[in-house]
């Protein structure tokens, strides 16, 4: 079984759907100022993984 990696680039939703966890990411998120993954921060990420056991995955929680 490979380990799963879940990215996502933007951090807060406006839409802020009754089941989506966004309260929790947003809460989570809030004493740092970063709020966009870079593209070296991407690099970083990418070469810290073991890319024949990580699935990586881009999603939401971050809908305009």
């Amino acid at each position: 079984m490979k380990n799963v990696l879940e990215i996502s680039t933007d951090i807060g939703c406006k839409v802020l759907c009754k089941y989506c966890p966004q309260v929790n990411v947003i809460e989570g998120y809030k004493n740092n100022n970063k709020r966009n993954m870079t593209l070296v921060d991407f690099k970083r990420i990418l070469s810290n993984l073991d890319k024949d056991k990580t699935m990586l995955f881009f999603l939401g929680y971050s809908e305009l």
